[in-house]
């Protein structure tokens, strides 16, 4: 078989070049299946379909499909089910007729087939010599035609490629009030425009809809929290907005209808998304058949998408992360209605961008081990995705060749996106907020700023010798280390010219070197040089880090290597990791007693490290807390820190685990250093929504 025969299998013809299959129509076949006509398969069934037939009467294993059939990509079981069945459905006949099901094994083609030789269309001489003189013709015409087209390909690709900055694009600000104001969406004549605003950190959000000619608007939900906007139109020209609404602490969606008048009218509740509030995404379908929505059941379960058929009210889970993830959370459905795209978060706290076909339930990841990024908008084609990375950067992104390119860099944050009618992008414009680095004195309780900015510092740490704060700031342009000395003198360690983040800082014990995240790497910084080495360990992602308590030439840190969780200890001089221990996700120093706590896998509690590395069976303390990050815990001299999810730091007494409440701060991280406890004290920035022009119509 040279892969170009046709196959006849019982009453079909199969092609496999084309991927077609073809009924033989006769009076004995016709309840065999009910057409009449030559069927288009979709390619992975077409691919499937021969893959068994080349195979006949053996089983053939799921992984040799996934092989074979998708090309090693990942896709769940129900994928291959799903593609099962619908050839089964497509040939008719008994349910193991054609495709044979072996349970735990795999399926087997069970008909027999017969290969055709492929019909061969015959020319005379004349009419051969005529073909190839009108092929030489033809190619020549084409020749020129394509490199004409390349080169007009070319002209436009060399300015459409050009990256915009902020300079090169005029903002055209569409609302003006106090506060943070962001998740735009326009219904669909764009008269009205919705938009989630708050007013301090301790507000929470309110869904406002503001008719764009009268500057009117209207809070749909004055007393509950609210978000995530989603315009529909209905039959009749009526503008209906769905939302999610956080009546009670629970997460609920709702529909409304809004006119322009702003009257509201036929509130409902169509779906219960979460057991608590979240400003997740939603999305709805033109004609208001399905619902997609993030749904989360309680911890440990990860986040999922479901979608609800909002006429049969029956809800299916759409994606199914593994334990080790956070979940699924940001998702966009394309123009088409026939993709979803969506950001799979991993307890390293970085994302996936996953592609979903919901026809088919293939799977594919489009950006590997990526920060959080936001306003995932597709352009009308559904082949190409725009949204905002880490850096500021709206950047689009080509769905089949997976290929990126920056269009516009901000100087300023940027957060949310959406496409109009008129191919312009409103954006939410301007930094959330700005903070101080604050310390509170564990002793005394007193708290004092020891860094006041107008800008957004992310991360504060005192060194453990010597009162300097070392802390990161964007306020030279991009984010660097940055240190303030006793006398308040101000120094720019490091000279990034890349907008990376940079987070997580380590000091050393006698300050030499620094410790810190940027993106997803591992790096330290060389204080008197100013030299930054990076540190890379195979495909290893880190998390958390500590010095040897007595030595800058050591230092500790966790790493997910696979699915599996490892301590790992490294050494400056020698430039080696090695592995400490297994299924450690979290450590953090107390040097004051020269003693390390660890923190395991998918167990609740903190452990005391054990000499020689042996794994702790005893928590000594926060038994019932899952913690995966040291910027969440820590252990002092009076017991164990930590913060909870609504913000509030407490301290567990180690002596009685009695528990107190120290402060409740906006930012959820903290360091502890000696006695003092080290905080972002945050504040909100006036933040607007802007309309920007950036793409070729």
């Amino acid at each position: 078989m040279d892969g170009l025969e046709l196959i006849k299998i019982h009453n079909w013809t199969f092609d496999p070049v084309k991927k077609t299959l073809k009924p033989d129509i006769t009076e004995n076949n016709e309840s065999q299946a009910n057409v009449s006509e030559e069927v288009s398969l979709e390619a992975k069934q077409a691919d499937l379909l021969l893959c068994l037939i080349q195979q006949t009467g053996q089983i053939v294993s799921r992984d040799m499909l996934l092989e074979q059939v998708w090309n090693n990509r990942y896709v769940d079981d129900t994928t291959i089910n799903a593609t099962v069945s619908r050839l089964r459905k497509l040939l008719g006949g008994a349910k193991y007729q054609y495709i044979k099901t072996h349970p735990k094994l795999g399926y087997s083609f069970s008909a027999e087939v017969d290969y055709i030789e492929r019909p061969k269309t015959y020319y005379s001489t004349k009419e051969k010599i005529l073909s190839l003189k009108a092929i030489k013709i033809y190619a020549t015409i084409i020749t020129v035609a394509l490199f004409a087209i390349v080169i007009y390909l070319f002209s436009i690709s060399q300015e459409s490629d050009k990256t915009l900055f902020s300079k090169d694009v005029k903002i055209e600000p569409v609302t003006y009030m106090e506060g943070r104001e962001f998740g735009a969406v326009l219904s669909k004549n764009e008269k009205l425009l919705a938009f989630a605003h708050q007013v301090e950190m301790d507000d929470f959000s309110n869904l406002i809809v503001q008719n764009l000619e009268t500057s009117n608007y209207i809070s749909i939900e004055p007393n509950n929290e609210s978000s995530s906007p989603f315009w529909v139109e209905d039959p009749e020209g009526n503008s209906k907005l769905y939302y999610v609404s956080g009546e009670e602490n629970k997460c609920l969606v709702k529909r409304v209808n809004v006119d322009e008048n702003l009257n509201l009218y036929d509130l409902e509740t169509v779906a219960e998304c979460s057991i608590d509030y979240t400003n997740a995404p939603i999305a709805i379908t033109r004609d208001q058949t399905f619902l997609y929505y993030v749904y989360y059941s309680g911890f440990p379960n990860p986040t999922v998408i479901h979608r609800k058929n909002l006429i049969s009210g029956e809800t299916k889970q759409l994606t199914a992360p593994s334990t080790n993830y956070l979940g699924d959370y940001f998702f966009s459905l394309s123009p088409n209605e026939e993709y979803l795209v969506f950001e799979r978060s991993n307890d390293t706290f970085l994302a996936n961008l996953m592609h979903l076909n919901l026809a088919t339930g293939e799977l594919v990841t489009l950006i590997e081990n990526t920060g959080f990024l936001e306003g995932l908008v597709w352009l009308p084609s559904s082949d190409k995705l725009l949204y905002i990375s880490e850096e500021f950067a709206i950047e689009e992104l080509n769905i089949e060749s997976k290929e990126r390119k920056t269009i516009y860099q901000s100087d300023v944050h940027l957060e949310d996106l959406y496409l109009t009618l008129d191919n312009e992008l409103l954006v939410s414009i301007g930094n959330r907020y700005h903070s101080n680095v604050a310390s509170i004195n564990l002793q005394t309780l007193e708290s004092s700023i020891l860094v006041e900015s107008s800008f957004r510092d992310f991360d504060g740490q005192n060194s453990l010798l010597g009162n300097s704060t070392y802390f990161i700031s964007t306020r030279s342009g991009n984010y660097q280390i940055w240190r303030k000395d006793e006398d308040g003198r101000l120094t720019q360690l490091t000279e990034f010219s890349e907008k990376s983040r940079i987070e997580e800082l380590t000091i050393s014990p006698s300050g030499k070197y620094i410790l810190f995240k940027r993106g997803k790497d591992l790096s330290y910084l060389t204080v008197n040089t100013g030299e930054v080495t990076q540190l890379r360990n195979g495909s290893a992602i880190f998390n958390d880090s500590v010095w040897d308590c007595n030595s800058d030439e050591q230092f500790f840190v966790t790493a997910k290597i696979g699915m599996s969780w490892y301590l790992l200890s490294y050494n400056i001089t020698s430039k080696q990791f090695n592995e400490v221990m297994k299924d450690v996700i979290s450590i953090a120093n107390y040097c004051e007693k020269n003693e390390k706590y660890i923190a395991l896998q998918d167990k609740p509690g903190v452990y005391l490290l054990q000499p020689e590395n042996k794994l702790p069976t005893k928590t000594s303390g926060l038994e019932h807390q899952y913690v995966s990050s040291n910027l969440e815990w820590a252990v002092g001299f009076k017991g164990f820190y930590h913060i909870d999810e609504d913000g509030r730091i407490t301290l567990e007494n180690k002596a009685d685990k009695d528990t107190s409440l120290l402060i409740k701060i906006q930012d959820a991280r903290f360091r502890l250093s000696g006695n003092q406890l080290i905080y972002n004290d945050v504040y909100h920035n006036n933040t607007y929504i802007g309309k920007i022009t950036i793409l070729n119509d």
